[in-house]
């Protein structure tokens, strides 16, 4: 993924652009380009799965939220797009949505980002 974590050139407003997978360039919308969709799943499976992001739900709103723009953008995209959504998030579980098929996983063990390991880490059982 590229993106400009300062800010500086996007002025801190993310937008999707594209995305490879497997060598194959896959722009604007995955879902018209793609040919694997196994692999294309398993992506979005991912993507909703491995983050630290909120959906709030009100009676005039239902958003998501949460620190990282990179992941907020991901997941914005997999919703345009219509090929999957993170729904909720409890101290157990989450519930997602892939290729209009809803899935709950059992959230086993979170291990938040820090800067000594440059990365977050979700562990989950379907």
């Amino acid at each position: 993924m590229f993106c400009d974590k300062t800010g500086t050139l996007t002025q801190n407003e993310l937008r999707f652009r594209g995305l490879c997978l497997k060598g194959q360039s896959i722009v604007k919308s995955p879902r018209s380009e793609t040919k694997s969709s196994e692999d294309l799943e398993m992506l979005v499976r991912s993507i909703c799965l491995c983050h630290d992001v909120t959906r709030v739900k009100t009676d005039k709103a239902n958003f998501l939220t949460g620190a990282s723009q990179d992941e907020l953008v991901l997941l914005e995209m997999c919703e345009t797009e219509k090929i999957g959504s993170f729904h909720e998030r409890d101290s157990d579980n989450l519930t997602i949505e892939v290729n209009g098929k809803r899935e709950i996983w059992q959230s086993l063990k979170f291990f938040e980002f820090t800067s000594d390991r440059k990365l977050m880490t979700r562990v989950v059982k379907n």
